[in-house]
């Protein structure tokens, strides 16, 4: 592009110089050539005139006077049929200029190199200023096209990132208008494309963290129905099985959703306490075959507003945690003071490390898994405009706030607010006391 820039503006040049470089040299040399010609005629007037004079004063040979006067040029007189001719000879080329009057004609001849240098220099001075124009077009295309390759190379150069994959990088504004369109276009595309690939690989590793967690229990529920000897046992934990399966396929609809920006299912009332309570059930062979127990406490029900898909992974992902990364018993308790519901999930383990308690919610960071779990569980839970909260670091305590529906007794408080109420809080004991243990 840079050489076709220049190129046209040297033919721009050119054909510039050719519309007006000759024209201008052509004119100015024939004003050159008009001018010695017209300086010749005012001579030979002046050289009749004063023959004139002398023949009128009786002078019949005025020739000392064409002599003083000729200025280097060939004076002749002709008069009568005499010529009289003073003055060196002039070579060819040569100017010759008649001037007829009443005592006779006066030719005039002067050299015509000075008027050939004279147009020789205009002549060079129009190829000077021609070259001088040309250079400067040469000099001024490099210049804008530069200034116009500069960015499209830099555009270039960003599509090029941004094919091999790094949606961060973003183009310049250059001050040119019409690249500057282009560098907004591109950057929008760069944003929309970052969204949906940070979406893409976030569904990948939700999926592949919470279908882990759905086929571990179902595949505990076939192995229970397979080790069953009485047909009814068999029958109890195919039914459980197939409500897994069931959950597993809601699991995929939700990630599915919240990977495209929105949740699957609308909130309503919510009973929360029979959602956890359905939930440890489908826990409880896992823990009872690592010989740990997982203990409900606090109120029978506990009515939130919410939708029970995001609320229950937001729950398996925190029972996950403590049965893989924390010791003893599992406790869930469930507070319904009012205005809002949580629950409360602990454990006897290590807990957050120091240092990790602000960054724990992030993702890919972790204390032994994947760094992906409670991320997810927080965005899950703030579908429904719930709030996760780390109150407790060490052992550790998690809590989800609820909304619950309008009319409690503490109406018109933050749920996200009340995290401050229930930090480093012991579990209180409620209405509903439901453990399972090993057998």
């Amino acid at each position: 592009m840079r050489r076709r820039l220049v190129v046209s503006s040297v033919l721009v040049a050119l054909l510039a110089v050719l519309v007006l470089g000759l024209p201008l040299g052509f004119v100015a040399g024939r004003l050159v050539h008009q001018n010695a010609v017209h300086g010749l005629q005012d001579q030979a007037r002046r050289l009749a005139t004063r023959v004139e004079d002398d023949i009128e004063h009786g002078l019949a040979a005025p020739t000392a006077y064409l002599t003083r006067h000729a200025e280097g040029h060939r004076v002749v007189l002709v008069r009568g049929g005499a010529r009289t001719a003073v003055g060196p000879r002039v070579a060819r080329p040569r100017l010759r200029v008649d001037y007829v009057a009443d005592a006779g004609r006066v030719v005039l001849f002067a050299p015509a190199g000075e008027l050939r240098e004279r147009e020789e220099q205009i002549w060079l001075l129009v190829a000077g200023l021609s070259l001088a124009g040309v250079g400067v077009a040469v000099f001024l295309a490099m210049l804008v096209s530069r200034r116009v390759a500069a960015p499209l190379n830099a555009l270039a150069r960003t599509s090029t990132r941004m094919g091999a994959g790094d949606f961060s990088t973003r183009a310049a504004a250059s001050g040119l208008p019409e690249v500057d369109a282009v560098v907004e276009a591109l950057n929008h595309s760069a944003d929309r494309i970052a969204e949906l690939v940070t979406r893409e690989r976030e569904f990948s590793s939700n999926a592949s963290h919470q279908l882990r967690t759905s086929l571990t229990a179902l595949r505990i529920r076939l192995e229970e129905a397979l080790a069953a000897n009485d047909p009814r046992d068999v029958r109890v934990e195919a039914s459980a099985a197939l409500e897994q399966a069931e959950r597993l396929s809601d699991v995929v609809e939700e990630l599915l959703a919240l990977a495209r920006g929105h949740r699957a299912g609308e909130s309503g009332d919510l009973d929360v306490a029979a959602l956890v309570r359905s939930h440890v059930s489908m826990w409880s062979p896992a823990f009872r075959r690592e010989d740990r127990a997982i203990a409900v406490v606090g109120d029978e029900v506990a009515i939130a507003t919410a939708a029970p898909g995001p609320v229950g992974q937001a729950l398996d992902v925190l029972i996950d945690n403590g049965f893989h990364h924390g010791r003893g018993e599992v406790s869930i308790e469930i507070r319904s003071p009012g205005s809002y519901v949580s629950l409360r999930v602990t454990d006897a383990g290590d807990g957050v490390p120091q240092g990790l308690e602000e960054h724990i919610f992030e993702r890919s960071v972790s204390t032994g898994g994947t760094g992906v779990g409670l991320a997810l569980a927080r965005s899950l839970v703030e579908l429904d405009g719930g709030r996760l909260e780390l109150v407790k670091a060490r052992p550790p305590a998690f809590v989800i706030f609820l909304t619950a529906p309008p009319g409690g007794k503490d109406r018109g408080r933050d749920p996200a607010s009340s995290a401050r109420q229930v930090r480093d809080e012991s579990p209180a004991a409620g209405s509903l006391r439901s453990t399972v243990r090993p057998t």
